[in-house]
């Protein structure tokens, strides 16, 4: 498991990366900061590719087994058209949409 954190100024230009659990990569403590991190920022914008369909669950369900709280996630990010998080997998795709009559 590995999860990196970029930091972006409001000119888009990047101020920070941060490798969770380093320098010893242990799942628990990965889980744990990054919990942890989402639940400090109200206003962070959570962006991810197919983080909706893998990494968030993968994380939810990993916040369970090691009896970690991801109370604030569940409260703000769990509708997919309007929350703090963006998945560009969805938005590329316009949200899995397709015409069925071009098929």
């Amino acid at each position: 498991m590995a999860a990196c954190i970029l930091r972006v100024g409001v000119n888009f230009r990047i101020q920070s990366i941060t490798c969770l659990g380093a320098p010893d990569y242990q799942p628990a403590e990965i889980v744990r900061q990054f919990w942890h991190g989402l639940s400090l920022y109200q206003r962070a914008e959570l962006v991810t590719y197919n983080g909706r369909g893998f990494d968030l669950p993968l994380l939810e369900l990993a916040a369970f087994r090691y009896g970690l709280s991801a109370q604030n996630y569940f409260r703000t990010s769990r509708n997919r058209y309007s929350s703090n998080h963006l998945d560009l997998m969805d938005w590329l795709s316009n949200f899995g949409a397709f015409d069925s009559s071009a098929a």
